[in-house]
Parts: structure tokens; sequence; C-alpha cells
């Protein structure tokens, strides 16, 4: 398995900084990665995105140098091995909210030692049986990143069990979700978010692991690094379209007599 460039930089206690994929495009991923992001979240949770799709858009992220990481829909078997056969350099597993949870995501996704993932090697992670097994194996362990989503009330208070689950690397905190299990949906500067996520990255950085997050605004996220939030989320490919298109409509209605349909 080719090298992790996100571990390598983590592990030098450098944030890493990735951009959230909606559109599935491969385009969209080249004007990312000119852009300077570090990786692309490949979202299998909330699109429709087929394994298809996610092979090539894999490869479109090698093209460009940026890293694949995607979002599976849970941590079971059939959600997690076609993504990794794929070819991603990193998961993240929805709404993990017990150890058990962790472990099992950890089970599918990494061989033996750690895990008991079904053993195959003629894929594109290994140059299609270039590399030798046992070294693919052994490779395949060592830079692949497993993240756990925290986004739940019960997640928050088993951070810490989380957290101590071998071959598991990082417990990315999803804001959202998290508002909304706390009973103020929406609410991101609500004292409650607050204390659930500083909760989580202290448990996170006591077991010696990295912590993530799907950044809502600049003002905390240099406190969110130095507490150990060192994967961030920041933005998604679709709303900074959305958000652009419509300054420049605004800028053009505003300087000529062009008009929106009605």
């Amino acid at each position: 398995m080719r090298p992790n460039p996100l571990k390598a930089k983590m592990a030098r206690g450098e944030p890493v900084a990735g951009v959230w994929m909606l559109a599935n495009d491969p385009h969209v991923i080249g004007v990312i990665a000119e852009a300077g992001f570090d990786y692309v979240m490949l979202d299998r949770e909330h699109t429709t995105l087929s394994t298809d799709r996610l092979e090539l858009l894999v490869r479109a992220c090698d093209a460009a140098g940026i890293c694949p990481l995607a979002r599976v829909p849970s941590e079971a078997k059939p959600d997690v091995l076609p993504v990794l056969e794929a070819g991603v350099q990193g998961i993240v597993a929805p709404q993990i909210e017990t150890a058990e949870q962790a472990r099992d995501l950890v089970r599918v996704s990494r061989y033996h030692p750690l895990g008991a993932r079904g053993m195959y090697w003629i894929s594109y992670n290994s140059g299609y049986g270039a590399l030798p097994a046992s070294e693919y194996y052994a490779a395949a362990n060592r830079e692949l990143l497993v993240c756990a989503q925290i986004e739940t009330v019960t997640g928050v208070e088993n951070a810490a069990a989380i957290a101590a689950v071998e071959g598991l690397d990082c417990l990315f905190i999803g804001p959202s979700d998290l508002s909304q299990s706390l009973g103020v949906p929406g609410d991101f500067d609500h004292p409650a978010l607050a204390e659930a996520v500083a909760a989580t990255l202290a448990a996170t950085r006591a077991a010696g692991k990295w912590g993530g997050i799907m950044a809502t605004s600049l003002e905390p996220t240099p406190g969110w690094i130095d507490a150990g939030a060192l994967l961030l989320g920041w933005g998604i490919d679709v709303t900074w379209l959305q958000e652009k298109l419509r300054a420049e409509a605004t800028r053009l209605a505003g300087g000529s007599s062009w008009r929106r349909l009605a």
C-alpha cells in the first residue's frame, strides 16, 4: 500500500485539512488539490456514490496528488471492505458509540495481528500483486488511517474506551449530529457542544490518538488543534460552489440590468 502522507504529517504533530465531497467529480478533486488541501473525503454515508465511481475518484486523487479518504455508512464489513479495496487511504465510520463498535471497525479494516480483514492483495493497493503479500499486509496495517466518528452523547461518554481500542487511529467529531444529540441542533456556539468537543478531544489525547473535527468556523480551530484535533474537515465542495455562485449572481444583478428568472 502506498505511503499515507496524512499519517506522516500528523505523526509530526502537524494538522491536516481536507474538503468533504458531495459532487463526486474528478475535476472538483483536481481543483481541491490545486488549492493546496491535504485530502478529499469521499462520502458514502449521505450520497449515492457507487463503488465503481469511488474507484475512479481514488485514481483521480492519486493523479492530482491528494489523499483519498472515505466515510463509510457503518462499521459493518459489507460497508467497509469494498471501500478499502477501492484504494482509499483512510476511512471514517459514523455514529460510533461504544468500544465494541470500534473493535468491529478495526477487525474488518486491519489485517492480522490487529484485525481479521479478508486477505486479498491482487489489487490497486498492491500494484496488482507486484508487492509481495507479506509486505502488502504489513504496509496496509501501517498506512491505513482508521477513524471513529463521535456524533452522539453516548459516543462522548464512551470516548475514552473507544480511543483505547488498539488499531484505531483517530476520533473524529461530527458537530452537527452531536449538537442534535445534545438537544441543541445546529447551535454550534452552544456551551454544551463546546464541552462535549473538549471532553472528547481530552479523552482522545490521553489515549495517545489523534483527534479530528468537522470545523464550523475559524474562530475555535486553533484551540481544537492545540487540544489534538489534527484531522480537520474544512468545508463541503457544493456548499462553497453555491456560496460563490450566489455571490456572483448578486454582483451581476447589482451592476447590470440582468435579473434572475422569475
